[in-house]
């Protein structure tokens, strides 16, 4: 009879018992149905990203936190909100944690284009170079951004690593391959400037790009000394867009590589006598002519060319040589010592542009940038390097 009255005192509260524990497992079966995943969390984070930036933080922090921190999509979101806000120390430390081979290629290139122009560019860099060597539709846009920032702080050797790779992503994009070509030229690299060329026209480009890069193909050649395939690549052009100025030019040094110094001369008067003006044919002219042993002509053109150009050393050589053979020793001295002057200045330039491909971030190599410049008499130029100095020193 106790044991019945004591069954009967503790039915109701069982029962509450249990209306309560079928009420949590329902709510929690009910959360689980319809609360976000953290794919779900990501997507809204990055969406808010657009136009709440507060709330796309909370969202994302929220989405590592659920993660135990191994959430590499949301840190590089993260990265990314923090950089947008200027909080670059924070966002330092979570970038160093990443593993980028783990995210997404679009967090990736976004990243790295907000990183660019701050503070951050060392890290925004790594992104883009990791974006550069996926397979995706973003990987060229990184080469793209890897190209211009790498031409902007005169990093020729990684320019030429962004254009190689754009190539071999947009193998039928005329542009990717004038991009190599061009900083393969201006890097002094003949042999492997016509392998690309020659590489290029495998890959079915358009004919008036194909065309530019003929131009550069028979000037290499012939600083190669190839006079026999130069010839054949010359009147291949000429054949296609007839004796332009640009053709009659390249056959120029052609003709005077071959030997032919009269036809040299007859090419090079046609083209001074259309562009009077121009320094350069009138320059070229002037070197046949002193090939040619008229030392009185010669010195006539290239005195024109070096009082227009006041840091041109080549035509200072040259006029030097003219003065040497007309037995005008003096003028003859004046010039070489202004030409190997001008020289010097420029090899110390090109020392501190290569000290600068090396480290692009010392304030001192530009301010001697300047002061060298100002010492040639090119102030455009030091005022130009002066800037980069403020810029280096401020870190931007």
């Amino acid at each position: 009879m106790n044991e019945l009255r004591a069954r009967a005192r503790w039915q109701p509260l069982l029962g509450v018992l249990c209306g309560l524990v079928i009420t949590c497992v329902i709510g929690t079966g009910l959360w689980l149905m319809f609360s976000p995943t953290r794919d779900q969390l990501l997507e809204q984070g990055l969406r808010e990203s657009r136009r709440d930036p507060v709330a796309a933080e909370r969202t994302l922090r929220r989405v590592v936190r659920l993660s135990g921190g191994r959430d590499h999509q949301a840190k590089i979101a993260l990265c990314r909100l923090m950089v947008r806000r200027n909080a670059l120390t924070d966002a330092k430390a979570m970038f160093a944690k990443l593993d980028l081979s783990t995210c997404r290629p679009d967090l990736l290139l976004a990243l790295g284009r907000d990183g660019l122009k701050t503070g951050f560019r060392t890290e925004s860099l790594a992104a883009l170079e990791e974006t550069a060597r996926r397979d995706s539709r973003e990987s060229a846009l990184a080469c793209d951004l890897l190209l211009a920032d790498y031409g902007e702080w005169g990093q020729r050797q990684k320019q030429l690593d962004a254009a190689t790779r754009l190539t071999e992503l947009q193998p039928e994009n005329p542009r990717s391959w004038g991009a190599r070509v061009e900083i393969l030229t201006t890097m002094g690299l003949e042999i492997e400037s016509v392998e690309a060329i020659r590489a290029a026209r495998r890959h079915g480009l358009p004919a008036e790009a194909l065309q530019s890069l003929q131009y550069t193909l028979v000037q290499q050649l012939v600083n190669l000394g190839d006079a026999t395939t130069a010839r054949k690549e010359l009147a291949e052009l000429i054949s296609q867009e007839g004796a332009s100025a640009r053709a009659r030019g390249l056959e120029v040094y052609l003709c005077r590589l071959e030997g032919d110094l009269d036809r040299a001369l007859e090419i090079v008067t046609t083209i001074v006598d259309e562009a009077p003006d121009l320094p350069f044919p009138r320059f070229t002219r002037g070197v046949v002519l002193l090939d040619l042993r008229r030392f009185d002509e010669a010195a006539r053109d290239l005195e024109r060319v070096a009082a227009a150009q006041p840091l041109d050393a080549p035509a200072r050589f040259k006029l030097s040589e003219a003065y040497r053979g007309l037995g005008r020793d003096k003028l003859a001295t004046k010039y070489r010592q202004q030409a190997s002057d001008i020289v010097n200045k420029q090899k110390q330039i090109s020392a501190l542009l290569k000290s600068r491909e090396e480290n692009p971030v010392d304030p001192a190599t530009y301010q001697t940038l300047a002061a060298v410049h100002e010492e040639l008499g090119d102030a455009q130029a030091a005022a130009v390097w002066r800037k980069w100095a403020d810029r280096v020193a401020h870190g931007h």
